[in-house]
């Protein structure tokens, strides 16, 4: 997750080297329209992977046996959070320049998706925290 994680950080990177060149209206709405996507890239694609990775490997392991828990549902969290975040680069720019329904429900899915990737890290890492 890591890896992924800083794999975003150089997307999120590029795209904004890729919209800063723009400068003239009306290409500059179009830097405006990335903007949150940009946001997201940072903030889900970059910052968070790295903290749901981090605190799986540093919070304390609780019960020897069961160790850290189930590296199968982290590598579903990992897989939820990475399509969500492809799923929302996709669909936010177009929901929010068009009305299309398609666009607007690739939107709420990505949605969903990242809630689901985030309830399941939580119940994940519930046992652990102190």
């Amino acid at each position: 997750m890591v890896r992924c994680a800083l794999v975003w950080l150089l997307v999120a990177l590029l795209v904004q080297a890729v919209t800063l060149n723009v400068a003239e209206p009306p290409a500059w709405l179009a830097r405006l329209a990335w903007f949150p996507t940009w946001l997201h890239l940072i903030t889900i694609g970059w910052l968070t992977q790295l903290i749901f990775a981090i605190a799986w490997w540093m919070l304390p392991v609780i019960d020897r046996q069961r160790g850290r828990g189930s590296d199968a549902l982290m590598g579903v969290v990992a897989v939820l959070l990475n399509s969500g975040l492809v799923l929302r680069i996709a669909c936010e720019a177009p929901a929010r320049q068009q009305a299309s329904a398609l666009a607007q429900g690739g939107y709420l899915g990505s949605l969903l998706v990242l809630i689901a990737a985030t309830v399941l890290f939580a119940g994940l890492i519930w046992r652990r925290v102190r």
